[in-house]
């Protein structure tokens, strides 16, 4: 991971990130205030929960925070998620989490987790093949969270078949794929799904 080339934040705890953009539409209040990642749950709004037992150091990149990162050579804003977090003290193979985060109702799951995966894939393609942000020795996992339902977890009856994900790891050299609203760091080279 070349983390010289990001404007990153350190935490050494739990990392909460939650999207503000649609709880915005119902409270104006929060119009500006977007993605943010936080060591203490949210309040208002169900997030992304980042477990991190062993208080790992991890770089929390927010996409939001950083647009001129995202600026393609004509000028051109690229289509982004929401932000990246990664094993700042690893010595080789470290872990790199590309997050999406989707607000929505049950019904139309599967048609944000579609768009949330084609977001990821842009995103990992631009900051890997263009900004040269992550490289081939990475571990690079993807989390797509739709936080208001977690009793749907790991919501993969909604898209992708056993053969779909394992294409998807080796088309991009994403090691894993996660469906999940918590996850865990392990070490500075694993992340995984928490025992319940």
């Amino acid at each position: 991971m070349n983390k010289r080339l990001l404007p990153y934040k350190n935490f050494n705890a739990d990392i909460f990130v939650g999207d503000y953009t649609e709880y915005a539409k119902l409270h104006p209040e929060y119009v500006n205030v977007g993605v943010i990642f936080n060591d203490k749950p949210f309040h208002n709004l169900r997030a992304l929960h980042i477990i991190n037992r062993n208080k790992l150091t991890v770089g929390v990149v927010n996409f939001e925070k950083c647009q001129s990162l995202f600026k393609s050579e004509n000028g051109e804003l690229v289509k982004q998620c929401e932000g990246l977090c990664f094993a700042v003290n690893a010595k080789k193979h470290g872990w790199v989490l590309l997050i999406e985060m989707k607000y929505c109702k049950g019904k139309n799951i599967g048609k944000n987790v579609d768009a949330a995966i084609s977001q990821l894939e842009k995103s990992l393609e631009y900051i890997r093949n263009t900004k040269k942000i992550i490289e081939s020795k990475d571990r690079v996992y993807w989390v797509v969270a739709i936080p208001e339902h977690d009793e749907l977890e790991p919501f993969s009856s909604f898209v992708f078949s056993q053969n779909d994900l394992l294409d998807l790891q080796e088309r991009l050299n994403v090691v894993m794929f996660f469906r999940q609203n918590k996850l865990e760091v392990r070490t500075n080279s694993h992340l995984g799904i928490p025992k319940a």
